[in-house]
């Protein structure tokens, strides 16, 4: 039996005893069908729910009391703090409120909107590296004027009727294509400001050539969002992600990331390790280099992918792993703690939303370095019958193949018995974390954070331990209920 499979639902056999009391309203209460539960070592609670994406862990001298408003069988009454608080996080419900129904006006909301586009633009489908473990093929390059042009007119078509605009700077690698950038982030600015539209944009980056000079005009340009990959320390990270050339790359990085430091501006960088069987030795002595360069900036946020076999050509020499990803992840993630690094939360993936993939909105589209309309960034393996799904044209319309993108914005968890059973349908959506094997007609595998669910919940735990609690998702209380909570060790912040 998985872990999953034994703590589906945070609930107990045993109704509350004392809820049967005159006070007692006629509200009838039970827990989520969204809820996962584990107990710590110290007998806290663990409580996850993965519509709300609230975690949170319940002292041992209120656990009990928190099993018992969890109930399956539910209970009549009146909610105490407690209970005010497991209602306002998600764990409880009102009885016959139907959560199905609610997930799927959820999903329909988020993914079928016609007032949001999320793009991903390739400035450059060239790259000046030559990772080991790339599966693109680097076809085409920089983005040609007159495509520059379509986006622009396309945009200012567009977006008098958004209420929201998300652009995400891809490649190959972007920065090769900087003067298209330093064209239409600008512009991109503008538009959204001068129609009130909500604007963000990120930028995934090998970090080679992200000068001081460009970071200062890419935050100028509301570019505040970074991913920017390292893996290990120069005798791993340069055999790894070598020029295109052969040359080193990790000390250009590090000085830009330096560099970076030094700015007193808002903005996150996501400092992305790729691990292997051939490096995870290696990663603690990387992390203490990292811990004393960083100085614990929270603005730079490590995170831990393990290199797969996506296509490259190199697939069959890569020394991956395979079952052992999240018992490796969560190894890393104390090795850079004990680093004074700040870490993604093991529960980030989690959380619903966090990790969705923009090839499953209505709105969600990769405009490529020629005009072409795709929805997958891993274009270079992904067949193009099923990834290219139109064309942007030179008058800022587009041509678009509406029966291969629904292919790709389908709910497939309707379609799927066991999935639209799943407590963790609100993250997982269905199997489209990563949509390409339901649209390439494979029935995807179980995440593994939901088939180890609860050894997520005990590592979300000795984080709380260890940082005093990733409080993130806010639920408001009463001053009454608040003061409650603080006597249970609470706080109405608490949460992923």
């Amino acid at each position: 039996m998985t872990e999953a499979s034994a703590i589906e639902t945070t609930t107990s056999s045993t109704a509350p005893s004392h809820l049967a009391q005159s006070n007692c309203s006629s509200k009838k209460y039970s827990p989520s069908r969204f809820n996962a539960r584990a107990t710590a070592p110290d007998g806290s609670l663990i409580l996850y729910n993965a519509y709300s994406g609230h975690c949170c862990v319940i002292p041992s001298s209120a656990a009990q009391h928190a099993m018992q408003l969890l109930s399956a069988r539910g209970f009549e009454c009146g909610l105490d703090g407690l209970g005010q608080y497991l209602l306002k996080a998600g764990y409880l419900v009102e009885a016959g409120v139907d959560e199905a129904m609610i997930w799927d006006v959820a999903y329909a909301a988020r993914h079928y909107r016609n007032d949001s586009l999320s793009l991903i633009v390739l400035p450059s489908e060239e790259c000046n590296f030559r990772c080991t473990y790339c599966s693109q093929l680097f076809e085409r390059g920089t983005m040609a004027p007159h495509i520059r042009a379509a986006i622009r007119r396309f945009i200012s078509a567009q977006v008098p009727k958004l209420r929201s605009l998300w652009i995400g700077w891809f490649g190959g690698e972007p920065l090769l294509g900087y003067d298209v950038i330093q064209e239409l982030a600008p512009f991109l600015q503008d538009a959204t400001r001068d129609h009130e539209v909500s604007y963000a944009s990120h930028i995934t980056t090998n970090g080679y050539l992200l000068t001081p000079e460009r970071v200062q005009n890419l935050l100028k340009w509301g570019v505040l969002d970074y991913q920017v990959t390292l893996d290990g320390l120069p005798e791993v990270h340069d055999t790894k992600r070598p020029l295109k050339e052969g040359g080193p790359t990790f000390a250009r990085i590090m000085g830009n990331l330096m560099e970076m430091r030094r700015c007193a501006e808002r903005f996150k960088v996501r400092v992305r390790v790729n691990f292997d069987r051939e490096n995870i030795s290696s990663l603690q002595r990387f992390f203490d280099f990292l811990g004393d360069q960083l100085e614990s900036d929270p603005r730079f946020e490590i995170a831990f992918n393990p290199v797969g076999k996506w296509g490259g050509a190199n697939d069959d020499r890569l020394n991956v792993f395979t079952d052992e990803v999240l018992a490796c992840q969560a190894g890393l993630r104390d090795q850079a703690r004990k680093a004074r690094l700040p870490i993604e939360s093991a529960m980030r993936r989690a959380k619903a939303g966090s990790f969705l993939c923009h090839a499953t909105l209505a709105g969600g589209f990769v405009i490529g370095a020629d005009g072409r309309l795709m929805k997958c960034t891993n274009f270079g393996i992904m067949p193009k019958e099923i990834n290219v799904i139109g064309q942007l044209l030179d008058d800022g319309t587009i041509e678009l193949d509406r029966t291969t993108n629904l292919k790709w914005i389908v709910p497939f968890y309707n379609h799927d018995p066991k999935c639209k059973k799943c407590f963790y349908l609100p993250v997982c959506r269905g199997g489209i974390i990563c949509p390409a094997a339901r649209v390439k007609g494979f029935q995807p595998v179980c995440p593994q954070e939901r088939l180890h669910i609860r050894s997520l919940l005990l590592e979300y735990w000795k984080e709380r331990l260890a940082t005093d609690g990733g409080k993130h998702l806010h639920v408001q209380t009463t001053p009454a209920e608040t003061r409650e909570l603080q006597v249970l060790g609470l706080s109405a912040s608490d949460g992923i």
